[in-house]
């Protein structure tokens, strides 16, 4: 119970009773409910969306869940998809330089204009989905959420699992333990990951396949995201996983899009 109340604390605003005490330990084990975070963000935007549906349309609810779930996690993630791109828009191949403008509290314009075409393209890519016939139901829509949430979360989990820390002098804000991660933390975060998928599979089940592959499409941003970290930085630094959620909320949806588009049918 300790380390789920860990996970909201550091991964989310959502109000726990916080520890006596905290250890550098703690980050670690708190990332095996990683996923689960998701699980409950995505169901606080799926609340959102289809109380506010009936009222406002699909767009603007669309709009309004996008929003619950920032606030839900102080745009955490947001921010740390705006830093990565400032960094590696503005430090070039310079390591040292990337890392320190990561650090900077302000945003540049390679930060400002990716969060826009990063909002655009959720919520464009949501209101199709969620329009299209099949995910036209309140089931289909908070399985969409948590499903998205979640798979997200569980890519980021898994790069900073199979990857070190870049940053050596201790200056990050959820800087791990330097014993490393356990099976537990990898454990956690596949076995969090069953339900959502498995909900999303028997659900749609004239496309059970589609969304049974889910977690394995989300292997693509992990090994890119991977390599690419430990190539330019030597690892992967906080902003860098709120980089790699960030863009796996985006491929989950599109995956969902192109499943609607050219799969089998999921009605």
């Amino acid at each position: 119970m300790r380390n789920l109340l860990n996970a909201f604390m550091l991964y989310s605003r959502i109000p726990v009773p916080a520890p006596k005490e905290f250890h550098r330990e703690d980050t670690n084990k708190a990332m095996r409910h990683f996923v689960f975070v998701g699980w409950v963000v995505g169901l606080i935007c799926g609340i959102v969306y289809i109380y506010l549906k009936p009222i406002f349309g699909i767009a603007t609810g669309v709009i309004l869940a996008l929003a619950s779930g920032i606030l839900a996690t102080g745009a955490f993630h947001e921010d740390g998809f705006a830093d990565t791109l400032d960094g590696f828009g503005g430090g070039r191949r310079d390591r040292q330089r990337i890392l320190d403008i990561m650090k900077d509290s302000h945003i540049g314009t390679y930060g400002v204009m990716g969060l826009i075409v990063l909002f655009a393209l959720k919520a464009t890519a949501l209101y199709t989905v969620l329009s299209s016939k099949p995910f036209l139901s309140n089931h289909a829509a908070i399985i969409t959420f948590v499903l998205y949430h979640s798979m997200a979360r569980y890519s980021s989990g898994l790069v900073a699992i199979s990857s070190r820390y870049a940053r050596t002098d201790g200056s990050g804000k959820l800087t791990p333990a330097e014993n490393g991660w356990s099976w537990r933390e990898a454990a956690g975060i596949i076995l969090w990951t069953i339900p959502p998928v498995a909900a999303a599979a028997w659900w749609f089940t004239a496309s059970v396949y589609w969304f049974v592959a889910i977690p394995a499409v989300m292997m693509i941003p992990v090994l890119c995201c991977r390599w690419f970290f430990n190539r330019r930085l030597g690892g992967y630094t906080g902003d860098c996983l709120g980089f790699v959620e960030q863009i796996s909320e985006v491929i989950v949806l599109l995956y969902l899009l192109f499943v609607i588009n050219f799969g089998y049918s999921i009605c």
